[in-house]
């Protein structure tokens, strides 16, 4: 009889699957990649916009050295590599309406300049951290924002101004 009792138990614990574990939702939100045409124009950029109406504004001065991330409002991360912007990270739960406007101030200018504006909905994909159906389920998206730059100014060189 305890032999039965230990092979019911087994089989039952196989056709649960895993126990679930409590992680969470760190990666939760919109990875927005930063794609310009020719690289990154010297000058200040501001992202600014809305993730259901959540509001969140930053500004960078290009070029800059040993950044690695800059924080926009409440919800947005700009990542760098190489002091060159890369990705913008909207965290949360998955966004009906997502609104990016990119702007750029040339050095010796006194206004931005409107470059782009990003407002394509975003799919959003279920994954689960914890173990596979195990609550929460987290949504995670990414898109590209590809915008035009002039062709003859180079991206920022961060060798010139390491100082």
């Amino acid at each position: 009889m305890t032999r039965d009792f230990l092979t019911a138990c087994a089989v039952l614990a196989w056709s649960c699957g895993a126990p679930c574990t409590e992680i969470g939702c760190a990666e939760e939100g919109l990875t927005v990649t930063l794609a310009p045409s020719q690289g990154w124009n010297a000058g200040v950029w501001q992202f600014a916009g809305t993730a259901d109406d959540v509001a969140f504004d930053c500004q960078i001065n290009l070029p800059v050295v040993d950044l690695e991330a800059l924080v926009c409002g409440s919800i947005g991360t700009v990542q760098f590599v190489d002091g060159v912007p890369t990705t913008l990270f909207l965290s949360g739960d998955s966004y009906d309406d997502v609104s990016v406007t990119l702007r750029w101030l040339a050095p010796g200018e006194t206004a931005f300049a409107d470059v782009a504006t990003l407002t394509e909905p975003v799919d959003y994909d279920k994954f689960y951290p914890n173990g596979d159906q195990c609550p929460p389920g987290c949504d995670a998206a990414t898109t590209v924002f590809s915008f035009e730059t002039s062709a003859d100014v180079s991206p920022p060189d961060t060798a010139d101004t390491a100082g």
